[in-house]
């Protein structure tokens, strides 16, 4: 069977290639990436994503595309291997990768916590309840009989309504410009950049940041192609210039580099 960590770690050296540069451009963290040199499995995250961080750091490195699939194939008979059954301190059973129980209760005191968090939160609620319906219901206006009686008989204190009517179609015309119609059916073309990257030979990493998001990160080989839009800026960073051609908002700018060079570049929506 391959070894993993040896085929890896001869390849990156021969490269000249340190972990920290392969962690800055593949995004995958330096601990997986050692786990991975040094067979260290119970160091991974689950099989998904362990797979996949074995394929981009392959890819990175050079390898084809049988040699990426052996490479997985060994690894996923390495997670499956199945561990001897061990008894812990409790004298129970406990199966699982090595160093990793298959099932572990909460710490007590975490616990503890948690029941307390949930205590506080019922009793907010239950303060909200009762003094939020209170604020919300409406008081019931009292009026003495003795101020209705005389709201009712005595008109001599009431203000005469001197305002003239006014006709509404009168005072729209003569007073008021009429409210402009919105035409909902026209909207006028939507501002944006579109970006788009075509591997024309061997093969490209990239890494696309779209309005301060990373939207994309990994490997594409010869006739691969993606699609990125942005309100305002779009970066990219391509470990093999020479091979991708990009093309924004339809126009092609070409090739970044004519070179096989890790190239850095922001397009903006305000350049010319």
């Amino acid at each position: 069977m391959i070894e993993i960590g040896s085929t890896l770690r001869v390849v990156r050296e021969k490269k000249n290639i340190s972990l920290a540069q392969v962690e800055e451009i593949t995004k995958i963290n330096r601990r997986y990436l050692e786990a991975l040199e040094n067979e260290d499995y119970q160091e991974l995250p689950d099989q998904v994503y362990s797979i996949g961080f074995l394929k981009n750091y392959a890819r990175f490195l050079g390898f084809q595309n049988e040699e990426v699939a052996e490479l997985t194939e060994a690894l996923k008979n390495a997670l499956n291997t199945p561990v001897p059954v061990n008894k812990g301190a409790n004298g129970r059973k406990r199966n699982g990768r090595p160093g990793r129980s298959m099932f572990q209760l909460p710490n007590a005191g975490l616990l503890s916590k948690l029941i307390a968090i949930l205590v506080v939160l019922a009793l907010i609620v239950g303060v909200y309840q009762v003094y939020g319906n209170k604020e919300n219901t409406e008081p019931t206006s009292f009026i003495p009989s003795s101020t209705t009686e005389n709201a009712e008989t005595d008109d001599s204190n009431k203000p005469t309504d001197v305002t003239p009517a006014i006709n509404p179609e009168e005072y729209n015309q003569d007073n008021s410009p009429s409210t402009p119609s919105v035409d909902s059916g026209e909207v006028g073309p939507v501002a944006g950049l579109i970006l788009e990257l075509y591997v024309r030979e061997d093969r490209c990493w990239m890494s696309i940041v779209v309005d301060g998001k990373e939207e994309f990160s990994g490997t594409l080989v010869k006739g691969d192609y993606r699609k990125f839009t942005a309100n305002e800026r779009i970066f990219i960073h391509l470990g093999n210039a020479r091979s991708v051609e990009v093309f924004k908002n339809g126009q092609s700018v070409g090739y970044l580099d004519s070179s096989n060079t890790v190239v850095k570049q922001e397009f903006s929506i305000n350049d010319n």
